[in-house]
């Protein structure tokens, strides 16, 4: 077998690469050094702002000019996209492909993607991308004979004759690649009329480029021969394209400043004209090629790779959107606040009173609109584009820098291009965003009163312990007007409020308990060791059908931001994947997280899948029943203290529902008795409710006088595989041992109705966090089970459950990744000891 032979020609491209950005690198560290970058943003600022929308609009035809190439492409391959497809779709291609570039990868990578259905189509449409695309540079190399016959005739540029080689080598591109494309037998497809029309595109391409950077320098009025900048232009194009850098970043702009100092252009004007070059031909038609694709013309790529796409461009335009709207807020409430000098408003502190107004107001707006934009909703978007045109406009009238003007104007055009994302309906608040807000707001407040304190005439400056600080600016007119600030501030508060109030959703409804439904599911197809709360009915529920019928259900309360779900899903089995997606997807129509309170190892692992975190929140004690037994030296002392009580004429027994009204009375005086003052728990256990107590079997210990003592109420789960325990009271005077003959007794009893475990409950914090490597988290619960007994015997609970218990069952809390666990540890906290009155 012949041995494949190596090749080094990859590994010569990555040392030239490397290098090239190497020498790049060194060149921008030493122009670096020689800007003064306060002259660089003072040169910018100066251009006026109708001239930069000039630079951007001609940056943006330069652009369209090469949308040409993908009309070609579509006729040549007989597609059937229409036309606004095709100039969406080559607007991304190109200004993606300039931007990135690597040799042309990146727009034959889309084109093949956008203009083709499957496999098949690809090859066809790569092959036809790879005869076209050859013709991209034509217009350039047309430029660079051009270039080459003034510099041997016309133009005498020392700087410029030295890189004529390259100039040659630019100009034979063109006929070579002409030559070649007539006689390859690949080529033959594309006409004499195809050929003329891609030179001509390329040409019209390259022309409108050089003509954005010649208008970039005249707009900075810098009166440079523009035959000469025209060859300049065309050589450094050419070295960056072969420097094989994305876009020729670096490379070429380094060579062009280094030109245009040598043709008598001052550092720091040679460097804004690159910038302004690069951000209206490269980083605007970017920028507005990216919005595109985050719309609808992403949806074959996304299907293509599994919906991936979409989720990173949704997250990444939802953050960016939303603090792009918080810093506008900001620098305009700090603009009328602390006037200070900071590059953001070029006038001085206003002094009309309306002006200071309006800025605070849409400030603080812009602040909220940065927050409902993250909940994508629906109701704040028309709000939302009004205020950012009242900034705009608020912002050019107050001779705001054009930075900060333009700022607005693409953050509006954003807002506008993310409008199919507001589809939410409901306002929700959570407890993190309204303590991130309310950081905010009470920073920008106590700004104010400190400026306010500050300019006190009992304070002065000069004795502040403050070294190096220069007080050399006018904050306000007077005290009164900063006194009027801080009303304008407290009535804007009250407009956020009441914009709140008008975003707010409609009040949640009551709970509403479908028995038959919940009968249906758990008779049918079993329940789990929680579902019997459903019969408390404090909580509402999700079903989720198939073919019409309820297979499963989950019990849940809203509370804030969050829908909170106790225990695993009862129902189905094979049903609970597909009904926690069809939950999670219903619940995110609401702008509500899920969170899932003592769920088991299965239930997490299906969640995680769903982008879930989770925690163990402790462990279940169970009884293994077949095994239990009374008798051995084990039990010895526990069966003695048992054989007592009998003795003492103390019985055990079941009752079945339904209950008598005396017996519920007696019942409920314990009940009082046990609680001794202390309110109902509800949410994750059951309380002391007729129609709750009438749905399970009741086990008691009566006296011999035939006084009940104790009782517990049972929690079946509709299946043999196990059953629990939920209210569990006695009396004050009750013998001692009371629970433990109850708990043998009830033992004994769920042995004998063919029950393999019996369900202790929660040791909480249990068997959490033990290891070293655990998550910080779990660590945190670790301390608190080792410390936290002076609160809650939480290792005496486990010690007492341990007396019987042989197999413990790991329970956790699932919650949504980017939420913050201790505001649902909190939540979880006040829901569980929230007073069920």
């Amino acid at each position: 077998m012949e041995k494949k032979r190596k090749t080094w020609i990859p590994y010569v491209k990555i040392i030239f690469l490397i290098s090239v950005i190497v020498l790049v690198m060194r060149e921008v560290l030493i122009i670096s050094k020689q800007t003064n970058f306060t002259k660089l943003q003072t040169t910018i600022q100066d251009i006026p702002f109708i001239y930069l929308i000039g630079i951007v609009a001609v940056g943006l035809l330069a652009t369209a000019m090469m949308l040409g190439y993908d009309f070609v492409l579509n006729r040549m391959l007989n597609t059937t996209y229409t036309t606004s497809y095709i100039l969406k779709s080559s607007w991304i291609i190109n200004s993606f492909n300039n931007l990135l570039g690597f040799g042309g990868l990146i727009g034959s990578g889309l084109r093949s993607e956008f203009f083709s259905h499957n496999d098949t189509e690809q090859k066809v449409v790569l092959k036809k991308i790879s005869s076209i695309l050859v013709f991209a540079l034509s217009g350039l190399s047309i430029l660079a004979m051009i270039a080459l016959v003034l510099v041997l005739t016309t133009l005498h540029n020392g700087f410029v004759e030295r890189y004529i080689l390259w100039l040659i080598a630019g100009s034979l591109y063109f006929p070579i690649v002409y030559i070649m494309t007539t006689r390859a037998s690949w080529m033959k497809e594309i006409t004499a009329k195809d050929r003329i029309q891609l030179v001509s595109i390329s040409l019209a391409e390259w022309f409108m480029v050089l003509v954005t950077f010649l208008v970039v320098g005249e707009i900075l009025q810098q009166e440079v021969p523009l035959l000469e900048v025209s060859a300049v232009f065309v050589v450094c194009s050419i070295i960056g394209i072969a420097s094989l850098v994305p876009g020729g970043l670096g490379s070429f702009d380094v060579l062009m400043i280094i030109s245009l100092r040598a043709m008598g252009v001052d550092n720091e004007t040679a460097v804004s004209w690159i910038l302004l070059y690069r951000v209206a031909y490269y980083f605007i038609p970017f920028a507005l090629g990216t919005s595109l694709f985050a719309g609808n013309l992403g949806t074959r790529l996304n299907n293509r790779f599994a919906g991936i796409p979409k989720q990173v461009i949704e997250f990444s335009t939802k953050k960016l959107l939303s603090g792009m709207l918080f810093l506008a807020g900001i620098v305009l409430i700090l603009s009328n606040t602390v006037p200070i000098n900071l590059y953001v408003k070029e006038s001085s502190f206003s002094t009309e009173f309306v002006s200071t107004i309006i800025g605070i107001v849409v400030g603080f707006l812009l602040i909220l609109f940065g927050r409902t934009s993250i909940m994508r909703l629906k109701k704040s978007f028309w709000p939302m584009c009004s205020v950012l045109v009242i900034g705009i406009v608020y912002c050019a009238v107050e001779d705001y820098s054009w930075f900060t003007v333009t700022y607005f104007i693409v953050l509006l055009l954003f807002a506008w291009l993310s409008r199919s994302r507001f589809t939410k309906n409901d306002f929700v608040y959570s407890w993190e965003a309204r303590c991130f807000d309310g950081m905010i707001y009470g920073a920008l407040v106590i700004l104010y009163l400190l400026i306010g304190y500050l300019i006190s005439p009992n304070i002065h400056f000069k004795n502040l312990p403050l070294k190096n600080f220069t007080w050399d600016f006018y904050l306000f007119p007077s005290e009164r007007l900063w006194f009027y600030g801080l009303l304008v501030i407290a009535v804007t508060l009250g407009a956020v409020l009441l914009m709140m109030r008008y975003l707010k959703d409609s009040p949640q409804q009551e709970p509403v308990f479908e028995e038959q439904r919940v009968r249906h599911v758990l008779e049918t197809y079993g329940g789990t060791v929680t579902s019997h709360l459903a019969f408390v009915r404090d909580k509402q529920f999700f079903f989720y059908q198939e073919d019409g019928e309820d297979v499963l259900f989950m019990q849940y309360q809203r509370f804030a931001d969050k829908c909170i779900v106790m225990g695993d899903p009862a129902g189905k089995q094979t049903a609970i994947k597909a009904g926690l997606q069809a939950m999670k997807h219903e619940m995110a129509k609401q702008n509500v997280k899920l969170v899932f309170y003592e769920v088991e190892q299965k239930t997490v692992m299906q969640l995680h899948e769903l982008g879930f975190d989770f925690i163990k929140m402790g462990e279940e004690g169970h009884v293994y029943l077949p095994d239990f037994t009374m008798s051995g030296k084990k039990r010895k002392t526990l069966r003695a203290a048992m054989n007592k009580i009998e003795r003492e004429g103390h019985t055990f027994e079941v009752l079945m529902p339904p209950f008598t009204a005396t017996l519920i009375e007696e019942l409920n005086t314990i009940s009082n008795e046990w609680l001794n003052g202390r309110t109902e728990k509800g949410y994750s256990v059951g309380s002391f409710d007729v129609y709750y107590l009438n749905q399970a079997p009741i086990g008691i210990v009566r006296r011999n006088d035939g006084r009940i003592e104790a009782f517990v109420t049972l929690m079946p789960a509709q299946t043999n595989a196990i059953i629990s325990i939920d209210l569990m009271r006695h009396r004050k005077d009750a013998v001692s041992g009371i629970m433990d003959y109850l708990f043998t007794s009830l033992f004994t009893y769920s042995q004998q109705q063919g029950y393999r475990y019996f369900n202790l409950g929660m040791a909480p914090f249990s068997e959490v966090g033990a290891s070293s490597d655990s998550f910080i988290e779990e660590r945190l619960a670790y301390f608190v089970y080792q410390y936290g007994n002076r609160f809650y015997s939480f290792k005496g609970l486990r010690s007492y459950k341990e007396k019987y218990a042989n197999h413990w069952q790991s329970r956790y809390t699932v919650y949504p990744k980017h939420s913050s666990l201790i505001f649902v540890m909190i939540q979880l906290l006040v829901l569980i000891n929230r007073d069920r009155s």
